[in-house]
Order: C-alpha cells, then sequence, then structure tokens
C-alpha cells in the first residue's frame, strides 16, 4: 500500500493555508493557521484553526527542522458518497516539518517548507446513519516571506 493510496471512507481535500507567526531566535517561534478547502472529490469542506509553539533546530545555515504543538479546532462539513457528514471539534494539534532558505540565493527572505500536521484524531460527529469518529491530518509545502 502506497504512502499517498485513499481508503473507501477517505476525503482528499485541497486546502489553503494561511500562516503568521513569530521568531522570538532561531530555535523557538509561535505560528498561528487558518486553512480552508479550494478544491475536493466529494462535496465535502474543512476549515480549521491551528496557534502552535514551533521549536526549531536549524541544521545549516539555509535548512531547518522543527515540530508544531498546539491546540486548534477543526469543521467538516457536507456529503462524503451521498452521506451527510458534520463534525466540530477543538483538539490538541501536532506536527513535523523542514524549511529551507533561499536569503542566500536572493535579496529577499523567502522559505519554503514542507510539513505533516495532525489536525484531529478521533473526532466525534454525526454520521448519515449516527455516530461518527474521524481525524484530520494535513500535508503542507508552502512558501513563506519573511519582514
Amino acid at each position: 500500500m502506497s504512502f499517498f493510496s485513499v481508503k473507501d471512507d477517505q476525503d482528499r481535500l485541497g486546502n489553503l493555508t494561511l500562516n503568521a507567526g513569530y521568531d522570538f531566535n532561531q530555535y523557538i517561534a509561535v505560528e498561528a493557521r487558518y486553512t480552508t478547502t479550494i478544491s475536493d472529490e466529494d462535496i465535502v469542506e474543512m476549515s480549521g484553526w491551528s496557534l502552535f509553539v514551533k521549536p526549531q533546530y536549524p541544521v545549516t545555515e539555509d535548512f531547518t527542522i522543527y515540530a508544531l504543538l498546539g491546540f486548534g479546532g477543526v469543521t467538516v462539513d457536507g456529503i462524503n458518497a451521498i452521506r451527510p457528514v458534520n463534525v466540530d471539534d477543538s483538539s490538541f494539534q501536532w506536527g513535523l516539518g523542514v524549511s529551507y532558505s533561499l536569503k542566500n540565493a536572493t535579496d529577499y527572505n523567502i522559505e519554503i517548507y514542507a510539513d505533516y500536521t495532525s489536525l484531529a484524531k478521533d473526532m466525534d460527529g454525526v454520521y448519515w446513519n449516527g455516530d461518527l469518529q474521524t481525524s484530520v491530518d494535513a500535508l503542507t509545502v508552502g512558501v513563506v516571506y519573511r519582514f
């Protein structure tokens, strides 16, 4: 089974994530995120918010690894395979990622990053025939501009 395989009861959504954060120093930062659906395979929409403490370690001058530890909320609403689904919950969230700075290659403070985040684990919700538990994970690739 491939890492990117889709289970029968799994939705794949295309989301847009907006980040804002502050680096206290090279080892610790805080970050807020808002995520919303921009495309989907079914008629399901997801939105979420997150507040993270971001421990980070600069492996080289340009390459950093980091963790995300925090709290946030997720809402999933719509129709999955002709069945209505509604989930809205908040909980502990975590993630792991890497970033690469392009500031040495350009005059701008631009950074590219990739991370995996677990936004919700076994959230309680309502499915067409009763209660449901669902999890929400995200693989995010993005660009950051540092002021």
